[in-house]
């Protein structure tokens, strides 16, 4: 987990491999480092939670961070501060206590130099980003002669593919870098015909309003991912006059689990559906 003035950052290791990493921008623009710190390493916590880790090993580059998590894992010694934020402190140590406590985790923090932190990397932002979009010396003359005017469709298209289609507000928020007249309707009319964002986030599309309800039973199955204490189930639910509802536990959540919970859930219902026919009336 990491910190910085932006963002930030955590990421889950297994085995050398990187199985989850986020990052979150900072609301609370005022807030001490130390504080985000803290924030940061509550997020850690979730995700593995979510993995159902029961051992791990949590590593920070703020040795501020080190000492309060170590003492308040160990209780030798009382955590020390005394900034205006001291009770806020408190409080997310206690939450950072209770989750251990609740959980059972088995926990070892280390402290790390920022280039072994692999969180350190996410908050990161690539120079080419920043030469793309920079008000005072643009790389493209194009973008530098619109300026003073406005912003055409494909410089707009342009500023997208600089940032990686990472979506209407990133491509808004560099595009306003650049001139303040452009609207948020220009961009989302840019990232709704841009191939690449709809293949990675279809989230511009419109689906009609419908009615799950049928009359009929097994004839229509709501399903979903529901999370309870930190584990993953598929969740199927008849649309129809019964309601019956059905929860199978995924080890993992990825659509290859889903679909063998799926096949093992319909080849159920066909051999309690043959067996039923089976029997002489």
């Amino acid at each position: 987990m990491d910190a910085s003035s932006l963002a930030l950052g955590a990421a889950v290791e297994v085995g050398s491999h990187v199985m989850e990493d986020g990052t979150w921008l900072r609301h609370e623009d005022a807030a001490h480092i130390n504080m985000a710190e803290l924030n940061a390493v509550i997020k850690v916590i979730n995700l593995a939670i979510m993995w159902n880790t029961k051992k791990l090993q949590l590593h920070t580059d703020s040795l501020t961070e080190y000492h309060w998590i170590s003492d308040t894992l160990t209780g030798k010694a009382r955590v020390k501060t005394k900034t205006s934020s001291e009770m806020l402190i408190r409080r997310r140590l206690s939450t950072f206590r209770s989750l251990i406590e609740e959980y059972h985790l088995e926990l070892d923090v280390t402290f790390v130099t920022s280039g072994c932190n692999l969180a350190d990397t996410l908050m990161h932002v690539p120079q080419k980003w920043l030469s793309r979009v920079n008000n005072q010396r643009p790389s493209s003359p194009e973008i530098c002669g619109a300026a003073a005017d406005t912003l055409t469709a494909k410089q707009v298209a342009e500023i997208n593919h600089a940032t990686r289609h990472y979506g209407v507000k990133c491509t808004l928020y560099f595009a306003w870098k650049i001139n303040l007249t452009v609207t948020k309707k220009e961009v989302q009319h840019v990232v709704l015909i841009c191939q690449v964002c709809q293949s990675i986030d279809p989230a511009p599309e419109h689906w009609t309003p419908r009615e799950l309800g049928v009359d009929r039973v097994r004839h229509k199955v709501g399903m979903d991912i529901t999370h309870f204490e930190g584990r993953n189930y598929l969740s199927l639910i008849d649309c129809g006059p019964s309601g019956f509802a059905v929860w199978r536990h995924l080890r993992r959540q990825d659509s290859a689990t889903v679909i063998q919970q799926l096949e093992a859930v319909f080849c159920a219902i066909q051999i309690a559906h043959r067996q039923r026919h089976s029997f002489p009336q």
